[in-house]
């Protein structure tokens, strides 16, 4: 099995339809010069054919064609349905692809208003084809759509996506009929996602803007190929070193001030205070813990001591409404923030130095 080291992964081109031949060479051609391009006809046409016609098994015939080629990893590229092909490949064989790219993707949705706005811009003539002499099964196309109409009813498809790990990079023409609203939120959905707008182009941005698209791929092969080098050195060192979590957290204090602290973190946090080690105790300062000693705090005496005012730590709870009664009680200042999405607020020790309490999710808290 090949692995791309040293340079970019290869690059497969999807084209659209579906029930088109890939119409997709002279981007290929563009290409190029970039990286190495395989330009297959797509797994629901020719030879190739997946029975039944679903688009599991479509991505099954693109995998095996991964595999026959040689490559333990590639880029998948798609345009219009290819785009959504892809994206579908990467989610049933996210260890095999390195990045996504969707250009003009139509996104995981059947929504009767987006269709309104696409069959207007074809009324209008505001979509040419560009597929002169481009085979196209009629039947086939009807079957596809049926398949990819079927693959995103699935409860789990978003959350699927929003574990994509792999840089997402999405193209659009400003002027493409089809409007960009599914992709935008795909884009959101993903960790890496990035959207690319080409002003002035419609649905087929290579033909009509091939400088702008080729550099904004380019762009895209050096950060996917960025990604995978790094993610190769991470499980090298993964394989090296086991973590098991984080032991404890540790911020200053300033000197004599041992009873502030125990009044702060056990008597209105609710930590227990621990014992330090003997070879430690004389060096002022306090331990607390929760008391399945998930959490561990340690107050440390800083002679010349700062306020930790950015760099905190985030306690995780379960009782978040509680915990913030309780420090109000005491006199603490609350200060809420809804900038991502998981409830949390900030607070201050005694000493200045930031805190943050979040609400625990099924027992784990989301990272903000």
């Amino acid at each position: 099995m090949t692995e791309t080291l040293g340079r970019r992964p290869a690059l497969v081109l999807l084209p659209g339809g579906p029930g088109l031949e890939n119409y997709l060479k002279p981007l290929a051609d563009l290409l190029a010069p970039h990286t190495e391009v395989l330009l297959p006809d797509p797994p629901s046409v020719g030879a190739r054919q997946p029975d039944p016609a679903t688009i599991v098994a479509m991505t099954t015939e693109l995998d095996r064609l991964r595999a026959d080629s040689g490559l333990a990893r590639w880029l998948v590229a798609g345009h219009s349905f290819g785009a959504d092909l892809a994206l579908a490949y990467a989610m049933e064989h996210p260890d095999r692809t390195a990045g996504l790219l969707s250009i003009c993707g139509t996104g995981v949705q059947d929504d009767r208003q987006w269709h309104a706005a696409y069959e207007a811009g074809r009324a209008e003539g505001r979509d040419p084809d560009h597929l002169d002499g481009i085979g196209f099964d009629a039947d086939r196309h009807q079957l596809d759509l049926a398949a990819w109409r079927a693959y995103i009813k699935q409860p789990g498809l978003l959350a699927r996506i929003g574990r994509l790990t792999t840089p997402l990079w999405a193209i659009y023409g400003s002027e493409d009929v089809r409007p960009r609203w599914p992709m935008d939120q795909i884009v959101a959905l993903v960790p890496q996602g990035r959207m690319e707008v080409i002003h002035g182009a419609g649905h087929w941005p290579w033909l009509t803007h091939p400088g702008e698209t080729v550099a904004i791929i380019d762009e895209f092969l050096s950060h996917a190929s960025s990604f995978v080098a790094a993610e190769r050195r991470h499980v090298e060192m993964a394989g090296a070193i086991d973590y098991a979590g984080i032991d404890h957290v540790q911020l200053a204090m300033p000197a004599g001030q041992e009873d502030e602290a125990r009044r702060f973190y056990a008597d209105v946090l609710g930590l227990r205070e621990v014992a330090k080690p003997p070879g430690l105790a004389g060096r002022g300062g306090c331990w607390f813990a929760s008391d399945d000693r998930r959490v561990n705090v340690h107050l440390g005496v800083e002679p010349e001591f700062r306020a930790a005012r950015k760099a905190h730590p985030a306690l995780a709870v379960g009782n978040l409404d509680a915990l913030r009664q309780r420090l109000a009680d005491a006199g603490s200042k609350v200060i809420d923030d809804d900038a991502i999405d998981v409830r949390r607020f900030y607070t201050a020790d005694p000493f200045g130095n930031r805190v943050e309490v979040v609400e625990a999710r099924g027992g784990q808290a989301k990272e903000g």
